[in-house]
C-alpha cells in the first residue's frame, strides 16, 4: 500500500465492466504525459490530436445517449469534465460541442438547472468565434428551449424554440 501513490496505473477503473477493456492512469501520470507531449510535439500538434480525441468522446456520448445506457453515461461525466478542463487545447467550437453533450447527459438525469448552465456556457463558447447563427447554434437553443419548458418557463421556451426554427428554415439541413 505504501507504493500505491507512486504507481503509474490505478487498480480501479471508473468504467463499468461492460466496456471491453480499460486502463486507468493516475492523474499525476496523466499530467506528466500531457507535459511530455506538449514539450515534444508542440502545442499546435497536441491541439490537433486533442480535436481527434474530442470528436471520439463526443461520438461515444451521442451513442450512449441514444442507447439510454445509464451506467456508461454516468461514467462519461468525469471524462468530459476533465477533458474540458484543458480548454487551452480546445477551440471554442469544440468546447461548445463537448459542453453541449455534457449538458445533454445532465438532461438525461433531469438535472435541468445544470443543463441550463452548461447550454448557456456552450452558446457563449460558440459565439466567441462564430458570429453567424448556424445549425449547431440552432440545435443548442432548441435543446435549451426544451429545458426552459421543464423549468416551467414557457415564454422563454417558446422564444428559444422559435429562434431555433428560424435558423433551421434559413439553413435547411440536407
Amino acid at each position: 500500500h505504501a507504493l500505491k501513490k507512486y504507481s503509474l496505473l490505478t487498480d480501479e477503473s471508473s468504467l463499468p465492466s461492460s466496456f471491453e477493456s480499460t486502463l486507468s492512469l493516475h492523474r499525476s501520470t496523466q499530467a506528466m504525459i500531457l507535459a511530455y507531449f506538449l514539450k515534444t510535439l508542440g502545442r499546435e500538434e497536441v491541439k490537433i490530436r486533442a480535436q481527434s480525441i474530442a470528436n471520439a468522446l463526443k461520438q461515444v456520448a451521442v451513442e450512449e445517449l441514444e442507447k439510454a445506457n445509464t451506467s456508461h453515461i454516468k461514467t462519461l461525466f468525469n471524462h468530459f469534465k476533465v477533458f474540458l478542463s484543458h480548454d487551452q487545447l480546445l477551440s471554442s467550437s469544440t468546447q461548445s460541442s463537448l459542453t453541449f453533450e455534457l449538458g445533454r447527459m445532465y438532461g438525461y438525469f433531469s438535472q435541468y438547472e445544470k443543463v441550463k448552465e452548461l447550454l448557456e456556457q456552450s452558446l457563449e463558447n460558440l459565439q466567441k468565434n462564430n458570429k453567424e447563427k448556424d445549425i449547431q447554434f440552432a440545435q443548442i437553443i432548441a435543446y435549451l428551449g426544451s429545458v426552459y419548458k421543464e423549468l416551467a418557463n414557457p415564454h422563454r421556451s417558446q422564444e428559444l424554440l422559435e429562434q431555433s426554427l428560424a435558423i433551421y428554415i434559413k439553413n435547411p439541413v440536407e
